[in-house]
């Protein structure tokens, strides 16, 4: 049982940071637009654009070396909020899409560092049974902000889009303030750290990372198919612009409702029932579901291309987005606490770390190969490859469903039908 008092703080810490979470996310939801629109990127800028989140995240298992090994893991929240978001304000002075790239990796690279040291808290503050539904109200109250600064965001940026730069600044403060709101937390390991020479830190989660999904089968599995589901999410990412902006023709106003607002009503809505759905169930079957969910987000946004011109192309993209945001409710919750499930009662920043890590091998070239069809096939064809991509990881982690179950069921001696 978890300290009463410091679990109760931390929830209520956890959903204040949420709140300003939610400014930062804005920037998440808007930062291709604003890109194409007010910097006039072109599609290979776009795409470098879209892997700066991924490719930063690859240094996450030297991140999670580094915390496994603290006895102070809130400093690393407070080194994010100086050194990866203030630095935001100097959003004042961009005037070119290098200018908005280099800003970028700066802001995203601290999340490799941001979210294993988060679960690391949660894993240590937090009774498992409350995890996944104080996550899901995380989720549902970042969305509530998110969704309402994007809207008007999109406004300003119609009445004026070189005020992207103050929207930016705002967004950096805003991280800040997420990120010290987590530093207050008090949160210590239960075990002194054995200092390690710098050479370990260097190699040893390499190979660390490749021993513990030797060792952990099934969650080598489960890394197997959420590294399926990212092709079929990352490859979408460089040709969203191009959609809406140069094939749909949409102003800011109406591309930032459905994809910053339109998108998020799911995450709104659904997160708490699939935070608390996923205490319920192991993260296999979860992801599988949503995953399977997902693959009409890019059948729909095929549908839209198809039918540029007429009156059902914002139809199905603003369709798209609803099932966006629909399956996103799930696969953030899976993506951000599914690891804890497989650490067990080790150390999660580990597993999340090459949770993470992973994300960023694939962010390397999934982008780049979505950005190449575009240029030299269609965008029709990225679609395609997407939902391909997203029905094969629902097919994969439903197989891995079964194999939890059967373990489950031979450990308790008894025969049940696996839950669907």
């Amino acid at each position: 049982m978890k300290n009463r008092n410091i679990q109760n703080l931390t929830v209520k810490m956890l959903l204040a940071t949420a709140f300003f979470n939610g400014f930062t996310v804005c920037l998440t939801n808007t930062q291709d637009v604003i890109a194409k629109k007010a910097l006039t990127a072109e599609d290979w800028q776009i795409t470098l654009l879209t892997m700066i989140w991924p490719v930063s995240t690859f240094f996450s298992i030297w991140w999670g070396k580094i915390l496994q090994q603290s006895n102070n893991k809130s400093k690393y929240f407070w080194i994010t909020a100086f050194v990866g978001r203030l630095p935001l304000l100097a959003s004042f002075y961009i005037y070119t899409v290098n200018q908005f790239l280099g800003l970028l990796t700066l802001f995203y690279s601290f999340n490799a560092l941001l979210l294993p040291a988060q679960n690391s808290l949660m894993q240590t503050n937090l009774s498992p049974e409350i995890r996944g539904g104080v996550f899901g109200k995380m989720v549902s109250l970042t969305t509530v902000i998110a969704l309402i600064v994007t809207f008007f965001s999109g406004r300003i940026l119609d009445i004026n889009s070189q005020y992207f730069r103050y929207l930016l600044m705002f967004f950096g403060f805003c991280g800040f303030m997420s990120s010290v709101t987590l530093g207050l937390i008090p949160f210590k390991t239960k075990e002194p750290a054995v200092k390690k020479p710098l050479k370990d830190l260097i190699l040893k989660p390499l190979t660390d990372s490749v021993m513990l999904l030797k060792e952990d089968k099934k969650f080598a599995l489960f890394e197997r198919n959420f590294f399926i589901y990212g092709i079929g999410f990352l490859i979408i990412i460089p040709v969203i612009p191009k959609l809406l902006v140069q094939e749909l023709k949409m102003n800011y106003t109406t591309a930032f409702l459905a994809k910053g607002v339109v998108s998020q009503l799911g995450l709104l809505l659904l997160s708490p029932l699939a935070g608390k759905l996923h205490d319920k169930r192991n993260p296999a079957l979860f992801s599988s579901i949503y995953f399977g969910t997902l693959a009409f987000y890019p059948v729909f946004l095929l549908a839209a291309n198809i039918f540029v011109g007429s009156d059902y192309s914002y139809l199905f993209v603003f369709s798209a987005y609803v099932i966006f945001g629909i399956a996103m409710s799930g696969i953030n919750v899976s993506w951000n606490i599914g690891s804890i499930y497989f650490a067990g009662k080790n150390d999660a920043s580990v597993y999340q770390s090459v949770h993470i890590t992973l994300t960023g091998v694939r962010g390397f070239f999934v982008p780049l190969i979505g950005f190449f069809i575009m240029k030299y096939v269609n965008i029709n064809v990225v679609f395609a490859v997407a939902a391909v991509a997203l029905i094969t990881s629902s097919v994969l982690s439903y197989k891995l469903n079964l194999i939890i179950k059967k373990e489950e069921n031979d450990l308790s001696g008894k025969s049940v039908v696996p839950e669907i």
